[in-house]
Formats: C-alpha cells, structure tokens, sequence
C-alpha cells in the first residue's frame, strides 16, 4: 500500500510549526550547549584516549569491556580524539544525533499519522526527562544517541521499501538494525515496533501472507539477533578473556522488575510533577509557553486524517506492545527502573516509546480530542518544566565539578604534590538541593579521571565517598591496601585525601601516605570501622560528633537528638546508648568533651555511665560549657566485640518545663566529641 498524504494545509503552516518547533528546541538545549559539561562515565571515555597511538589503538582499547556490543567504542573514540577537552562539541554533537533521530521517526508519523502526531512524537521526544543521561552524558551516551539513530534510519528504509520494494533498500534495513544493536542494546524493544511495522500499513486488498509476512519482516530480524547472541556467546569469547554481559536474567522474579518499571509512571513521574515549584521555576514556563501555542495552532491547522482507522489503530496497538516490551531491559538485566541520576539511562527507550505511544493515542478515539489535547499539554508541560529543572541543575553540577577540580589542582601545587598521587575525594555525589539526585562525581572513573586529564596525567587517579550524606563506599583497609567499593584499592603511597564542603565551596587536601594518618583522617570523618569487624580508632583519634557518620544509627543507638550548630548532639530523654569498635592500640580510658544543660533553675545533672551494663562512673555536671569526662575501659570489655556505653540521665530535662522556650527534648549532655586515650 502506498500512502501519499498532504501536508493538512498551505506549506507556509508547516513552516510556522517548524519554526516554532525550532524556537522550542533552542530554549531547551542552547543553555545546555552553553553551561553544560560531562558527567560520570564521560571522564573515563577522554581519559582512555589519553596514551592512544591512532584511532585503531584507541578502539582496541576498549575491549573486552565493550566485547557485548563492539560497535560502542566507535562514536567515543572519534569523539574523544576529535575533541578531547572541548566538552560543548560533545554536547553540540550528542544532541545534534539525538534531535535528528526524532526527526527522523518524526517524519516517518507524519506520513502516516498525520502532522500532529508527529509534533506530540517530537516535542515529547525532545524532553526525556526521566531519561536524562541521553542528552547530559554526552559522551558515554552517544552510544544510545547513534544506536538509536540507527534504528531511526532502519525504520524508514523499511518504510520506503513498503513503498518501492527496493533491495538495497531492504538490505540497509537490517544492516542498520543490526548496527543498532551492536552499538547499544538499549534499542531491543524498539525491535519489535520494526517488526511488526510493516503489518501497520498493510493494504486490506492485499492478501496476507502469514509465511510471506515471517519470510520478508521476521526472518531478517531473527537473523539480525542471531548474529548478535553468536558474537557474544560464541566468538566474542575467542577474543577476549572476558566477555561483559548485562544479561542477569532469573525467571523467578520477572514480576518485581516488570513492576519496578511500572513504578516509574505510577509514582516516580507524580513525584517529580509534585516537586515542581512553579514560583521558583517561573523562567522555564517560556519553552512551556512556545509548547501550549504549537499543539493549540497545530490542533486547528492540521486535521486528523480519518480515512485510515484501521491503520491508526493497528499503530497504537504495535506502540503499545513496544512500550510495555521496554520493561525487557530491566527483566533481562535484573535492574530496578530508576529516573534519577546515572542509572536513568536505561529508561531512555523507554521514553522514546512512550512518545511513539502518546502520538499513536492522538489518531484513536476522535471523540475525546478536546480532553486528549489538555491531557497532552499538561503533560508535555509538567514534562518540560522537569526536564528544564534537571537541565539547569546538571549545569549547577558541571559548576560545581569544575570548581572542586580547580581546588583540588591549586592545592596540589601549593603542597608540592608529587607525580603519580592518588586522591579520594569526599565530594558531594549528588548536587546540593537537587531536584532528581543530580550527579556531581560518583565513580573513580569521574573525580579520579578528571583529575588525571586535567593535571596532564600528573595524577595517577581517585575514587569518591561522599560522608555528608552517610556514603562512604564499603572502605576497608586489608593487608596495608585501601580498598573502596570492593575493587578500586591503593597503597598508603602518594596518597591524599580532598575534603570539599559544598556549604562553604571550601576544600582542603590532606596528605595521608601512611596507614596510621589514613585512619586518623577517616575517624575525623565518621568512618570509625565496623561493629565487631574492624576498627580505625585508637589513642588520640577524634571522633566529632557535628557530622554525618556511617550507619550513624548502628553508634548512635538511642537517645540521642540530631546534630547541632555549635558542633555537638545533645542526648533526648532519660537513657542513653553509644557503641563504638574497640581501639586497635588497646587504649584504656575514654574521653569525652560535652557541654550540659545546666542554668540557675537547674544547676547540676547527673550522669551515670555504663560499658557493657557495668555501672564505671557517676558525676555531676556543673558547667554549661567546657566538661571533660574521662571513664576508664575494664579490661573486660576488650574480651568483647565491641564497646556498648550507656547513659543515665536522672535530671534530664526539657527547656520547656524550664519556661526557656518551647523544646519539649528532655536534655542532659550534649557531646562534641569522644577519644581514646
């Protein structure tokens, strides 16, 4: 069947919505393109080209990491080595991929659907805000970007092979399709909408041909998959000592990743609609302003076409199984869907499926069209207001990057810092006051590559906690190495620690090139060792009490208020309890530095302090300020686990029942900090 449909009006009407289209687009992306940077993976993808001979080297490299899908190294290798340090070429190129890719499909519904549709495709397509690594990871995703420009492309050669019946047209088809899959399994579920394609606009005259139909659209596909699985399964292995999968399929529990991806729109896409602020976002209506007088103008200019219902319904019932297929990704890879920070790139075919779904419901149902076209505006404007705040914060985030990296090269410099250091950064992961926990550094593969490029390859690397938000990334220290998250490990040599407090924009690097100056910095972190397991304190090692700890609730236990401004916790109610791990030293006493709450309606409190239910001290708090509390450690407590401290407050009291103002806590002592000595 050959479809040949008008543009629903004068050209100069197309061309106003194009105008208006490229108005809309602009506001979305110049101030990416302008402020923006890189995150995550995207440090890493530059760093690899750092040593690289020629391109072929640089592409080499990437294996056996990319074995499962070897044409993913071509776009970042050629962009790396085109741009290296420029980053708004790689926004400039990533989005440029991205933007003709809708075009594409875009194109494609408008000569099916009709004009309309198309807009509802494009303008959705455009704001993935719960796939926001695809435009914000410009260099890691342009492995989606091209994969899905290749399916784009694929899809509309089926389409003029539908109409021409073109060989070599056929041929790119699948060659495409294959390349698609090759660079990025994120388009798998896109494969079953080019599958079942051809069924959309099949002419009724024509006699179907279920072996005809499985012979020309579903063989080639087979095909495609089975060259696919071949490479990795069987010659993939050949190659390479180590193959990388994603595939973590288990049958038994389909259901909770078909439901997580379900979660998404059921509550994750409420959630963010919900945070919207519209006073403090009252700059980002403008693209929502240029969004409403598009679809409104396009609603009146461009009709539904209503001389092919069957096609429109089959199209809504061929996106529709496309989109619910999307949850596959999760399924097949065992992941929860997210739509937050790195991990939501994985929802990007799902976004790009959805977009196809919402155009496909425009055609259907004629008789609602008022209600659909609210329907779309508001969510297509909730859509975009999100997708602005997410855009504006990853450009607070790149700020933010740039000036932490700049401190930390500065200092290194003001210390003599010498070649080959290795810097841990307590650094914040996720921007202060984010919207949808937007990335700042998270892997050894960003803070650490960033400082290795940045520094010419003067700094060996780095890995990242992030201690104000409890997150210290599994440190351990075994055998004199420092190991984070299981795997990234160094020795005590050359090593530093950067600690950045993103209240102040202030950093400080400090050289910790012994195993005893480690430990004493992360107890002054709140790392203390783990209950039972191990243990960094020792004699002289503060532990403060005015920051976040590691499983602040595990040393924490009871009793105890949140932290204060003049650096302390003050205790809440009449019992108390503290655990700490044991010294490594086998230190005897324990000291602590408290104020109490103390004044001339209530002038003593008294404390009676326990380890392990052994009633060791008595005293009597007579100061607000300046109290030293020394308890010695029986030697039986070291035959324990670790040391369980208990506090009884017999005068503890509220400021309230003092008529100081209208705290209802029940004060008694307020900890600044505890040691051993």
């Amino acid at each position: 069947m050959k479809i040949h449909l008008t543009l629903g009006g004068h050209k100069i009407r197309l061309l106003l919505i194009m105008a208006l289209l490229a108005i809309f687009l602009t506001s979305l992306y110049l101030p990416l393109i302008l402020g923006g940077g890189i995150i995550a993976d995207d440090w890493g993808d530059i760093s690899q080209t750092l040593n690289c001979a020629n391109f072929f080297e640089c592409y080499l490299s990437w294996f056996p990491l990319f074995s499962n899908r070897p044409l993913a190294p071509l776009p970042i290798t050629t962009a790396t080595l085109l741009f290296k340090t420029n980053f708004s070429w790689y926004l400039i190129l990533n989005t440029t991929i991205y933007l003709l890719s809708l075009f594409i499909i875009g194109n494609l519904l408008r000569r099916i659907l009709g004009t309309f549709p198309a807009l509802i495709f494009i303008i959705l397509g455009s704001i993935p805000f719960i796939g926001m690594p695809i435009v914000i990871s410009p260099i890691n995703q342009l492995t989606a970007t091209f994969s899905l420009l290749y399916w784009a492309i694929s899809l509309h050669c089926l389409f003029i092979y539908l109409q021409k019946s073109s060989k070599l047209v056929y041929a790119l088809t699948y060659i495409l399709l294959l390349f698609s899959l090759l660079t990025y399994e994120i388009t798998l579920p896109l494969i079953i909408f080019s599958a079942l394609f051809p069924f959309i606009i099949k002419d009724k005259k024509e006699r179907f041909s279920y072996f005809y139909y499985f012979l020309n659209y579903l063989l080639p596909i087979i095909v495609v998959l089975l060259i696919a699985i071949f490479w990795q399964k069987i010659l993939a292995p050949l190659f390479f000592s180590a193959v990388y999968s994603r595939l973590a399929f288990d049958p038994s529990n389909i259901s909770i990743f078909f439901l997580g991806w379900l979660n998404v729109f059921s509550l994750q896409i409420p959630r963010l609609f919900l945070k919207v602020n519209f006073k403090e976002h009252i700059y980002n209506f403008f693209p929502v302003l240029i969004l409403i007088i598009s679809f409104i103008y396009a609603y009146y200019v461009f009709p539904i076409i209503k001389t092919q219902i069957t096609i429109n319904r089959r199209f809504f019932l061929i996106s529709f199984i496309c989109f619910i297929s999307c949850s596959s990704i999760f399924i097949l890879s065992g992941n929860i869907a997210e739509s937050w920070s790195y991990g939501a790139r994985a929802l990007s075919s799902t976004w790009i499926a959805l977009s196809i779904l919402a155009a496909s419901i425009w055609t259907i149902l004629p008789r609602f069209n008022y209600i659909k076209l609210i329907g779309i505006l508001v969510f297509a404007g909730y859509s975009c207001i999100s997708f602005g705040i997410q855009r504006d914060n990853y450009i607070k985030s790149w700020k933010m990057q740039k000036l932490i990296l700049a401190d930390v090269l500065q200092q290194t410099k003001e210390q003599n810092v010498s070649r080959g250091a290795t810097i841990i950064g307590n650094v914040p992961r996720i921007l202060p006051n984010d919207f949808n926990k937007e990335l700042v550094f998270s892997e050894p593969w960003d803070f650490g590559a960033a400082l290795h490029i940045l520094s010419n390859q003067a700094i060996e690397g780095g890995a990242v906690l992030d201690t104000r938000r409890g997150e210290f990334r599994n440190l351990k220290i075994k055998d004199s190495i420092l190991y984070i998250d299981h795997w990234w490990k160094t020795p005590f040599t050359n090593l530093w620690f950067y600690d950045f407090d993103p209240l102040t924009n202030l950093g400080k690097l400090i050289k910790a090139d012994s195993q005893n100056q480690a430990e004493k910095y992360l107890v002054s972190i709140g790392l203390l060792g783990e209950l039972g397991k191990s243990s960094f304190l020792g004699s002289n090692r503060l532990i403060p009490l005015n920051i976040n700890w590691q499983n602040q609730s595990s040393y924490l236990v009871k009793g105890w208020s949140e932290k204060e401004k003049w650096g302390g916790i003050w205790s809440n109610g009449k019992e108390s309890e503290i655990r700490l791990p044991l010294p490594k030293d086998g230190s005897k006493k324990l000291v602590i530095q408290c104020q109490a709450f103390v004044n001339s309606k209530h002038p003593a409190q008294k404390v009676e302090i326990f380890i392990n239910n052994s009633l060791i001290k008595t005293v009597s708090l007579v100061n607000f300020n300046e109290n030293t509390i020394e308890i010695d450690v029986p030697q039986s407590a070291f035959s324990l686990p670790f040391l369980k401290i208990d506090f009884k407050f017999e005068s503890a009291i509220s400021p309230k029942d003092l008529a100081i103002n209208n705290d209802e806590r029940k004060l008694a002592i307020g900890i600044k900090s505890i040691m051993y000595f």
